[in-house]
């Protein structure tokens, strides 16, 4: 948190990954087989998406054949953890807690999560009430003094992430990428890059990735 540099016993952070990685209600183990088998099939979902977008102009062709490479041989994800040192320990595992990152740098989705990513945060500024850090906060703050009275709250959600219903997480995305789209096709022209794909490729895009 904050970016300080933490060291600890490896058994320690072993512990906490094990604790979080044997929630049931979070994740499930899979046999090897099966494992290679979801990868195939998310290649296989992927590559279409990956050919629509080229031939709609929203892929250049050296991006195009970089995914279509990345799918020949199909990686998952990698898990690590980022130690939360301004939480209490954990009483289970004895360490403190840990942030789960779940990094696709060497997986099957890596092109297309890196697509979508840089494709939507232009319009993560206009969603209501949003903030980027905790300068965004302090600038966004009344000048003067607060009115008597007032009282600033924060609010968490436990494991966000993986709180959240992927259903309706991706059609409210998606609603929302529609709403927004041509303020996107606006930026994209003033930027010269590639315009922005369509609601359904998008949808498509997004609903693969998740």
């Amino acid at each position: 948190k904050g970016g300080a540099t933490v060291v600890l016993n490896t058994s320690d952070y072993d512990r906490e990954a094990e604790r979080q990685l044997s929630d049931t209600n979070t994740y499930s183990e899979l046999s090897k087989e099966l494992f290679e088998k979801e990868l195939r099939e998310t290649a296989a979902e992927i590559a279409p998406i990956m050919d629509r977008l080229l031939l709609t102009g929203c892929l250049n062709r050296n991006e195009h054949r970089a995914s279509l490479e990345e799918l020949e041989t199909p990686n998952g994800s990698r898990i690590y953890f980022l130690p939360k040192i301004h939480k209490e320990i954990n009483a289970k595992s004895g360490t403190f807690p840990g942030r789960p990152i779940v990094a696709t740098f060497a997986s099957v989705t890596h092109h297309l999560d890196k697509y979508l990513t840089e494709l939507t945060s232009p319009l993560l500024s206009t969603i209501p009430g949003s903030l980027t850090d905790t300068t965004d906060l302090l600038n966004k703050l009344p000048a003067d003094c607060l009115p008597e009275g007032s009282r600033l709250l924060t609010a968490d959600v436990n494991s966000l992430y993986p709180s959240i219903p992927w259903l309706e997480g991706i059609e409210a995305a998606t609603a929302y990428y529609a709403e927004h789209v041509k303020h996107l096709r606006k930026i994209h022209k003033e930027r010269k890059l590639l315009p922005p794909p369509s609601i359904q490729d998008f949808h498509d895009a997004l609903r693969t990735v998740v």
